[in-house]
């Protein structure tokens, strides 16, 4: 059976509550939690309800965070979550997310918002995908083969012990960590994939740019 997938649509509603701001599409909830003024932890719920934090999480607890200030901005457009060091923009026809700096420079901007099968396959899956900006380059991932600079890989989270010789290309190995950076003149950034299950990064391997 092959795959089916759905994204989030139009935001119906919106609900801020202490740190986090949670996004409500007929179901679906986003929740956009400012965790410091530079950090931002972004949390999808297909089915409308959100798992629990469990004590072995590699990811602190939103309360182990010093509060740190921020507003909200609301228009017919656009929904933005404001620090001083960044900006959270969440599009309200499309549910698109995208970040700026305090410059105004845009970065980690969807081109197709976040996504789930829809269909019967487990275990079910989820994504979005990114625009790359010119210049951009990035870096991590965990113990890889190849250059430093993964842009044009495809990269699988899923540590293994390949029993054959491996290569320049080979991928995975016995280190994958859903942690990279990205550089580009004058902006840096980071993204961790809070993420235990079998996952994957194409760094422009496939579409150029996205």
């Amino acid at each position: 059976m092959s795959e089916t997938f759905t994204t989030l649509g139009a935001l119906r509603s919106s609900t801020a509550t202490g740190r986090t701001l949670t996004l409500e599409f007929g179901g679906p909830l986003v929740a956009i939690t400012v965790l410091t003024e530079r950090m931002i932890r972004v949390r999808l719920a297909p089915e409308g309800s959100f798992v629990a934090r469990h004590s072995w999480a590699v990811a602190q607890a939103d309360d182990a965070f010093a509060e740190a200030p921020f507003e909200i901005e609301d228009s017919e457009q656009a929904i933005i979550v404001r620090t001083s060091a960044l900006a959270v923009r969440i599009e309200r026809e499309r549910g698109t997310i995208s970040f700026a700096d305090a410059q105004g420079r845009r970065f980690c901007a969807d081109e197709i918002g976040m996504q789930w099968s829809t269909t019967a396959v487990e275990p079910r899956r989820v994504g979005c995908s990114k625009r790359i900006e010119a210049g951009e380059h990035f870096y991590g991932f965990g113990e890889r083969t190849g250059q430093l600079d993964k842009l044009g890989r495809e990269l699988i989270n899923w540590t293994t012990d390949p029993a054959h010789e491996h290569g320049v290309g080979s991928d995975p190995l016995y280190q994958a960590i859903p942690v990279f950076q990205a550089l580009r003149p004058d902006l840096a950034y980071g993204i961790f994939l809070n993420n235990t299950w079998r996952s994957g990064f194409d760094m422009g391997a496939k579409r150029p740019g996205i």
